[in-house]
């Protein structure tokens, strides 16, 4: 594939991705967040009388206005991804009693799950996070390790340029709804707490306070609990690109195929020093005598 299609395939990829998942919830945050509160004050028909009083140019100047500053916020919150997902991970609390006593909470109920549950959302016991979602994501995570010695954060960023279009881009398509949802989860967690807050200082109702809590809980639970499953297949991703092309990676790094199960661990672990401790020479006896045949390993 030529270069200049691989960067319009992640240009347009990283746009929608972009658009999706920064761009349309910032614009509809505020419209969604001042909704009750116009309703609730009286205000959204001065809003409307304004808006229409308003001449073309003006309208135009505003809708741009609109735009600039939600294309900022959203170049802020596209920025954040990973912190988000690690913020749903339980990284912050992961050293405070709540997170402590949320991980005790999942090494119980791991003892009773079962083994398929094992291998979809549970890690080893000591290396269990206080939520569901972080323990599904480690579990992926851990998976080339626990099976074949393989640290994920050195061999992931190189398989990665290995892997086929199609499972780039269906990786990309997994990791992309993840973090669409978690977003959303997020806003709604917003909004509830910003709307209950301005609501219940304004001298509003406060049946119509507790509504927009309600609203907000019932859109965040089912945007986390939507993440989950989402969670799962970008998983499942992870390690079927690993355990297919695997093989690749270890030709392109100019070593020869394993004879067993056991020298491909071995095989891993010395390349993990390579890369970590510049230790060249526990791969020397696994270097490639003869050029790999065409088409990788």
């Amino acid at each position: 594939m030529a270069l200049t299609d691989l960067y319009d395939r992640a240009s347009s990829l990283l746009e929608r991705r972009f658009l999706k998942n920064a761009f349309l919830p910032v614009a509809v945050f505020p419209v969604i967040l001042s909704w009750p509160i116009l309703i609730q004050s009286g205000r959204l028909d001065r809003l409307a009388a304004w808006w229409e009083s308003l001449s073309t140019a003006g309208r135009i100047v505003l809708g741009l206005a609109y735009f600039v500053v939600t294309w900022f916020f959203a170049a802020i919150v596209a920025s954040q991804w990973r912190n988000i997902i690690r913020l749903f991970e339980g990284y912050p609390i992961e050293r405070t009693p709540l997170g402590q006593r949320s991980a005790d909470w999942h090494r119980r109920r791991r003892t009773e799950a079962t083994q398929w549950q094992h291998y979809l959302e549970y890690p080893d016991e000591d290396e269990v996070l206080p939520t569901r979602l972080g323990n599904i994501l480690r579990t992926a995570e851990r998976y080339p390790f626990a099976r074949y010695n393989a640290d994920t954060i050195v061999i992931w960023p190189r398989l990665y340029h290995l892997l086929p279009e199609s499972v780039q881009r269906d990786v990309e398509d997994r990791r992309a709804t993840l973090e669409f949802l978690l977003v959303t989860c997020l806003f709604w967690a917003a909004f509830g707490v910003a709307d209950f807050i301005i609501l219940s200082v304004t001298g509003a109702a406060p049946w119509v306070a507790c509504l927009c809590l309600l609203v907000g809980a019932v859109g965040a639970t089912l945007a986390y609990e939507s993440s989950l499953s989402a969670a799962m297949e970008y998983g499942e991703r992870i390690k079927a690109g690993f355990e297919l092309h695997r093989g690749q990676l270890l030709a392109a790094l100019g070593l020869k195929t394993p004879g067993s199960l056991e020298e491909e661990k071995r095989m891993w672990r010395a390349f993990d020093k390579f890369v970590r401790q510049a230790r060249p020479a526990d791969m020397e006896q696994y270097r490639r005598t003869s050029a790999p045949p065409t088409g990788g390993a």
